[in-house]
């Protein structure tokens, strides 16, 4: 749902953008950059406002395509440094023939500084050698046969060495520019385009950010090989260049030198990971936390990338006493939480874990879910300090006695302390909101090895409460969780499948519900099964109006039990017995 929300955003700002740039031609004003006539204007934004996905074939595409850059023949120098005419070449390079991309090679290997620099070219070649990688990485996965095929379809071999010597061409140029491209804006990415390319990072590697405004770096991102042959000798070259040049690290809390020294990391500590040990120990000396927002950025890839003994400098260097205002600053404290996620060893968690305990208040009621959620995960990951964490957490949110126990889960999920929660409920109008970190913390603590308290809590809650936590798009993975975890007992998923009687009908209904109720009928005996049809067919009327309940109703067969109870069983032992068969075979 999120996803399909995001497109359709970003599908409107592209018909915004659209619309915006044809009332600028009407005042005849083509586009920033170099001058496009009215015709080749009003062409391109017709061309953008096709939709690729919608061609029946793929050659009706092809040709589609061919025409597009045929209508460019010769005014391509023109077109790709206009603002309008960069975001077409863009949007169609990727779908080009071989031809035509080594035609666009050609081209702006006749000016690549100029390229480099130009607020338009430069995206044109950040997009040319992405998809020129792309292509020769699919050429060297694929099997013998298909690469004769497509050899036999074109110039196969010559193509893909004249990419290889390209993609050299531009690598060298821009190491041997280093000096000078670091400071430019448009450049500068350039420089992170062709290291990602060159080392095999996933293109974007240090733009993915949350709307909190920190990294999202994963563990140990996958690496594809380099397409080129000296890709890794490039990247290590670019490593050691920039260990030269200490007028850089002067601007580390500058975005534009931070992201690149990201970059830079992340490529190098594949390709040679002492060399990479070596920048970060050298950036230990420049990068300051609390100082920006870029600089914390940077400490947090330095974090992911480090080695465990440069893991342990960075922690005694930077974090070690001082965890307790780093974890509540508004950007370091996405490196407390990157540290706590990549420690490795007990001894140094248990280390973070003391420094931050008397601090979980504080925490809490300073809005810094992210610290609490990760120390969580890390005590599950771990296998260490749980009781300690739940003990703390308790008293955070201020339930540690008895009667107010019950109420833990619904203080964590709606992020407030029993007091708040006391004053808002006498209010009958007052809705709390689900957070997305509460309800990360619920599911953290049904991994726990022993979480019978939590476990407990959520049994003995209102019904009225689990319902709406139940249909929450956050609170329904709690659901999920429990029913999912391997330390909750078959006694306590029972539980929660009798307390939910009379329920099934507002769980089917409702979006985030309906996937807590697959997971329930997945974990459900046939008997169980039986009585969620039952509860479900008395009010068969309701749940068909409702798009999930509908496709419910004919996944599992609401109509033939209905009219049949006996025949649909039979048919449900059927169904069992042919899984339970294919799981054998697949699984022995």
């Amino acid at each position: 749902m999120e996803g399909n929300r995001r497109i359709k955003k970003k599908r409107r700002n592209f018909a915004s953008y659209l619309k915006h740039e044809r009332y600028q031609g009407k005042r005849n004003l083509f586009g920033r950059g170099t001058h496009i006539d009215e015709e080749t204007y009003n062409y391109l934004l017709r061309v953008m406002g096709v939709n690729i996905s919608n061609f029946e074939t793929e050659e009706d595409r092809e040709i589609f395509i061919d025409n597009v850059f045929e209508e460019m023949a010769g005014k391509e120098k023109n077109i790709l440094c206009n603002q309008v005419g960069s975001r077409a070449i863009e949007m169609f390079l990727p779908w080009a023939s071989d031809e035509i991309l080594l035609r666009f090679t050609c081209i702006l290997s006749e000016d690549l500084r100029k390229m480099c620099l130009d607020g338009f070219g430069s995206h044109v070649l950040q997009q040319l050698v992405f998809v020129v990688s792309a292509r020769l990485q699919k050429t060297q996965s694929s099997s013998p046969e298909t690469n004769a095929s497509q050899e036999s379809q074109s110039s196969g071999p010559d193509i893909s060495m004249r990419f290889k010597i390209w993609l050299q061409q531009v690598g060298q140029f821009v190491v041997n520019n280093l000096d000078e491209f670091v400071w430019d804006c448009y450049a500068n990415h350039v420089i992170r385009t062709v290291l990602e390319c060159f080392s095999g990072l996933p293109r974007g590697s240090t733009s993915k950010q949350k709307k909190e405004g920190h990294l999202e770096w994963l563990p140990d991102p996958e690496f594809t090989p380099s397409p080129v042959g000296e890709g890794f000798s490039l990247v290590q070259q670019c490593g050691c260049r920039i260990l030269q040049m200490p007028e850089v690290f002067d601007y580390v809390n500058t975005n534009l030198v931070s992201g690149l020294l990201q970059t830079i990391l992340l490529a190098v500590r594949k390709v040679d990971s002492q060399l990479c040990t070596k920048i970060i120990r050298h950036l230990l000396d420049y990068c300051i936390l609390n100082e920006s927002q870029a600089a914390a950025r940077l400490m947090e890839v330095m974090i992911s990338v480090a080695k465990r003994k440069t893991f342990r400098i960075i922690y005694i260097r930077c974090f070690k006493f001082k965890l307790q205002p780093l974890s509540l600053a508004p950007d370091a404290n996405f490196c407390v939480q990157s540290l706590i996620k990549h420690c490795k060893t007990i001894d140094e968690f248990e280390e973070i874990f003391e420094e931050l305990l008397p601090n979980f208040e504080e925490l809490m009621h300073h809005n810094r879910h992210g610290v609490l959620v990760a120390l969580g995960q890390s005590c599950q990951r771990l296998r260490c300090k749980q009781k300690e964490f739940f003990m703390q957490l308790q008293a955070a949110f201020h339930c540690v006695e008895r009667e107010r126990q019950v109420l833990f889960p619904l203080l964590v999920v709606h992020w407030v302390d029993y007091e708040t929660w006391s004053m808002t409920t006498r209010n009958e109008n007052a809705d709390l909101p689900v957070t997305l970190p509460g309800s990360l913390l619920i599911q953290t603590l049904l991994s726990f090895n022993e979480p019978i308290k939590i476990i407990k809590a959520l049994l003995e809650m209102d019904s009225k409460h689990l319902l709406k936590l139940l249909c929450d798009r956050h609170g329904s993975h709690i659901g999920d969780a429990f029913l999912g975890s391997k330390v909750v007992g078959e006694k306590q998923k029972t539980k929660l499948f009798m307390k939910l009687q009379g329920s099934y009908v507002a769980l089917v209904t409702s979006t985030s519900g309906s996937r807590v109720l697959d997971k329930i009928w997945l974990w459900a005996s046939l008997k169980s099964k039986k009585f969620i049809l039952k509860e479900l067919a008395a009010s068969e009327d309701v749940v068909r109006s409702v798009k999930t309940g509908n496709v419910f109703s004919e996944i599992h067969g609401l109509a033939v039990f209905k009219r049949n109870p006996d025949n649909w069983e039979e048919n449900q032992k059927r169904k069992e017995r042919a899984e339970k068969l294919f799981a054998d075979i697949i699984d022995p």
